[in-house]
C-alpha cells in the first residue's frame, strides 16, 4: 500500500512537470507568432510607399514571363550585333588605311614641292612651280597648303617688289627674262591706291571672277570655275588654241582687311592637258586694307605673269617690234627697252582696268 502511494506521487510530479514544460513552449510559440505578426506589419508599412512609387512599366511576374524571348530570338539578335561589330571594324580599318595613304601621298607631295618653303620673290619666280594631286582628300589639302604659303608671303611679296607705305600711291611694271627657265619671259604689274569700300563686298566675288579680272581683254565664259571647296576656287580656261590656264584662287578676310590670292597650277594630276599647249604661269595678290593713319580704304595689287616657251622674236612681234636687224646678243635688251617705253600708258591702263572691273562686277 505504501509503495503504490509512492509511485502515484512520482507519476503526478512527472505529469505536472510535462504540463509546465508544455505551457512554457506554448507561451514561447505565442510570443514568436506575435513577433512575426508585428514584423509583417512593419514590413508592410515599409513596402507600401515603395509600391506606391513603383513605375508603371513594372509588370507582374506572370506578365514578365510572357515577355521573355525564346533562345532562338536571342541567338539571332546576338548574331546581328556580331555582324554589325565586324562591319564597323572593317569600316574603321578601311578609314585608317585611307588616312595612312593620304599621309604618305601628302609627304611625297610636300617633298616634291619643298621649294615653296623658300622665300618668294617677284623677280625669281619660285611661285611658278605648283602641282596638285588627283586624290580628292590630298587635293584639298594641297589647295590649302599652296594658298597658305601665298597668304603668309603676302607682305613679303609687296615689300620685295618695292611697294611703299599703304598711304602712298604706287605703280609698278617690270619685264624680266628668266635665267633658270629657257624661253620664259616674266612680267610684273603692281598698283596701289584708294579703294571704294562697301560693307557688302564679298572677297569670294573676286575669286569667282578671277579670269575676267586677270584677263580683261580676253572673252571669258561664265563657267571657268571647275572646282569649289570652301573658299577655294579652281578655274580652267583655254585662252586660245595654244594657251591654257589652270588657276587656284582663294580669299582671307579680317576686320579691317581682306586678301585675294590666285596661283597657277602647272602640274595637275587630275587634268590631262595637251603637251603642245602653253601653260600660262601667273600669281596674283589683291589686298584691301584700312589705312591706320587716315582711316580710308586702300588697295594694292601685284600680278606676276610668265609666258612659257616664248621666243624673244615672237614676243617682240606682239609688241610691234621687229628684231630681224638686231644682233641676237642684244635682242632681249632691245625688247625690254621697247616694252618699258609703254609703261606710262600701261600704268593708267592697269589702274583703269581695276576700277572698271570693280564697277562692272559689283557683288
Amino acid at each position: 500500500m505504501g509503495e503504490m502511494n509512492t509511485d502515484d506521487k512520482r507519476n503526478t510530479k512527472r505529469r505536472e512537470y510535462f504540463k509546465y514544460i508544455k505551457r512554457i513552449h506554448r507561451q514561447e510559440e505565442l510570443q514568436e507568432r506575435l513577433l512575426l505578426r508585428q514584423q509583417v506589419l512593419d514590413l508592410e508599412q515599409t513596402l507600401a510607399p515603395l509600391i506606391a512609387q513603383r513605375p508603371s512599366w513594372i509588370l507582374s511576374s506572370r506578365a514578365r514571363e510572357s515577355l521573355l524571348l525564346p533562345w532562338k530570338d536571342i541567338a539571332i539578335a546576338m548574331k546581328t550585333e556580331r555582324e554589325l561589330a565586324i562591319s564597323q571594324r572593317k569600316a574603321l580599318s578601311a578609314k585608317v588605311k585611307a588616312h595612312k595613304a593620304l599621309m604618305l601621298s601628302m609627304k611625297e607631295w610636300v617633298a616634291c614641292n619643298s621649294a615653296l618653303h623658300g622665300v618668294l620673290d617677284g623677280h625669281v619666280a619660285t611661285w611658278r612651280n605648283h602641282s596638285l594631286p588627283a586624290t580628292p582628300s590630298a587635293r584639298r589639302l594641297g589647295m590649302v597648303w599652296i594658298t597658305e604659303q601665298m597668304r603668309h608671303n603676302t607682305d613679303r611679296m609687296f615689300h620685295r617688289c618695292g611697294f611703299p607705305s599703304i598711304s602712298d600711291d604706287f605703280a609698278l611694271f617690270d619685264m624680266q627674262f628668266a635665267l633658270d627657265t629657257v624661253g620664259e619671259i616674266q612680267y610684273v604689274w603692281g598698283h596701289q591706291g584708294d579703294f571704294e569700300y562697301r560693307d557688302d563686298i564679298d572677297p569670294d566675288f573676286f575669286c569667282r571672277h578671277m579670269c575676267a579680272m586677270l584677263m580683261p581683254k580676253q572673252p571669258t565664259p561664265m563657267d571657268t570655275v571647275k572646282e569649289v571647296g570652301g573658299h577655294h576656287f579652281l578655274h580652267q580656261l583655254a585662252v586660245s588654241d595654244q594657251v591654257f590656264v589652270n588657276v587656284l584662287t582663294t580669299s582671307v578676310r579680317a576686320r579691317d582687311r581682306f586678301v585675294v590670292m590666285a596661283q597657277t597650277i602647272t602640274d595637275d594630276e587630275a587634268l590631262e592637258v595637251d603637251p603642245s599647249l602653253l601653260v600660262r604661269r601667273m600669281a596674283f595678290w589683291l589686298e584691301v586694307v584700312r589705312d591706320p593713319v587716315t582711316g580710308t580704304w586702300r588697295r594694292r595689287s601685284l600680278y606676276c605673269n610668265a609666258r612659257q616657251q616664248a621666243s624673244v622674236e615672237r614676243e617682240a612681234a606682239q609688241w610691234g617690234l621687229g628684231l630681224q636687224d638686231v644682233h641676237p646678243d642684244f635682242r632681249e635688251s632691245k625688247l625690254r627697252h621697247h616694252v618699258m617705253r609703254f609703261w606710262p600708258t600701261l600704268r593708267l591702263h592697269v589702274r583703269d582696268l581695276l576700277d572698271a572691273f570693280q564697277a562692272k562686277y559689283k557683288p
